[in-house]
């Protein structure tokens, strides 16, 4: 049965808005954030006013607990990297599995030609010689397609000419991006994403504002290609809104043999895949192991014993892979294996805090999320309303940096040696 998880969304909304702060601070910078940053200008000078106590946090909260330095970071920056997800459907299928190709996709009338409208373009990210997020590769082999998560709080869909709300989107795929561009281009388009109001309305999937959100990642995936001529390796990349989006795109493009072999992997981050997923469409093939190709790297953080939570409620079972020991099971890979949290500030693109060996992590053999173990749930909360204690969906890339960044090396390589 078709439905919609408007809380889950408002959750992801939030998130994208609330960022990581610190744990006393991220509960009040989450309920301002998704409150107060009515507008992408509001929501943009809400984050520059946090910036500067991030920087002041992140300093102190890196010598204290592992929690607080996983918290005691800038709040509006992170809730830039995680809106709604379209989830209008059936629970087990999830946004993916409810896009069909029969649904009239409208045009995109954004201009992909045109290089104002990405906010990257074949780019190395940060200093040509690497920096503290990523040490870049002098000339790197393969490209990433990056999608942002949600940004921006009102209207249908994000207004991508606006500045304020560009700032924003940057901001949000700076946190993440250098998990990819030490091995890889990067290509990330602005487009005209839904906002926090689509899924507080109760937006559906097949909407046309999500359609809408679509139609501008496929033109900008076909512009690349154009321009390209597919001549590289490709990674897909994505969080949350933009896994989503990740998902529709693979089942779009990627159902040829001649695509599926120029795809290195993709990591759809915050977004369940489901065994109906996979099996409606068969390139969306799950990841078995650290070095298989072609292939989706998914989870979804939370603690133990969270049983259920808005974004994914008890009956949804995704298909995860642990990224601390690269394995579909639930046996647990300890802290230890963690190679290190990371917080990026997306608008200096610099590290913020950084812990090693902060948490655990176990795939729960029922729900198929990813536990975290190690850490008190307390010093991550949720940040958001209707969100259990416990989910963290928002840290699902900090938690486990290093190793996703790690990992990505070890796939291109497995990739150019077959």
């Amino acid at each position: 049965m078709k439905r919609y998880l408007v809380t889950a969304l408002l959750f992801a909304a939030v998130v994208a808005f609330t960022g990581c702060a610190g744990p006393s601070d991220a509960s009040s910078a989450a309920a301002t954030s998704a409150v107060g940053s009515g507008s992408a200008s509001s929501s943009s000078s809400v984050d520059a006013d946090r910036d500067a106590e991030a920087e002041s946090d992140a300093e102190s909260d890196a010598k204290t607990s592992a929690a607080g330095n996983a918290d005691g970071v800038d709040a509006g920056e992170r809730e830039n990297t995680e809106n709604a997800e379209s989830d209008s459907t059936d629970a087990g299928e999830g946004a993916a599995g409810a896009y069909s190709r029969s649904v009239d996709l409208p045009e995109s009338t954004v201009d992909y030609s045109n290089r104002e409208n990405w906010m990257y373009y074949g780019d190395i990210v940060g200093a040509p010689e690497g920096d503290d997020v990523a040490k870049n590769a002098a000339d790197p082999v393969a490209d990433v397609f990056f999608i942002a998560p949600t940004s921006t709080a009102e209207g249908a869909n994000a207004d991508i000419t606006d500045s304020d709300t560009r700032a924003s989107i940057l901001n949000s795929t700076n946190m993440e991006i250098g998990i990819y561009n030490e091995n890889a281009r990067v290509y990330a388009p602005y487009y005209r994403m839904v906002t926090m109001e689509h899924y507080v309305n109760g937006g559906t999937a097949d909407g046309e504002d999500m359609l809408t959100a679509y139609a501008d990642v496929k033109a900008a995936f076909e512009q690349y290609l154009k321009e390209s001529e597919g001549s590289r390796p490709i990674i897909l990349a994505g969080f949350s809104q933009g896994s989503d989006m990740l998902y529709r795109l693979m089942i779009d493009e990627f159902g040829s043999e001649e695509m599926r072999e120029k795809l290195v992997a993709a990591y759809a981050i915050g977004w369940p895949c489901t065994e109906e997923m996979t099996k409606k469409y068969p390139q969306l093939r799950m990841a078995q192991g650290e070095n298989d190709t072609g292939v989706i790297i998914s989870f979804e953080c939370e603690a133990p014993e969270v049983t259920e939570s808005p974004f994914f409620p008890a009956d949804i079972r995704m298909l995860s892979i642990n990224p601390l020991n690269w394995t579909t099971t639930g046996e647990t890979a300890s802290k230890e294996q963690n190679k290190g949290f990371v917080y990026v500030k997306g608008a200096t693109y610099s590290v913020a805090a950084e812990i090693p060996n902060l948490c655990g992590a176990y795939i729960d053999e029922t729900r198929g999320t990813l536990k975290v173990t190690d850490i008190d749930k307390a010093d991550y909360p949720p940040r958001i309303a209707n969100l259990p204690e416990g989910a963290y969906h928002i840290y699902d890339y900090e938690f486990f940096y290093r190793n996703l960044q790690e990992n990505v090396a070890k796939r291109l390589q497995a990739f150019l040696a077959k």
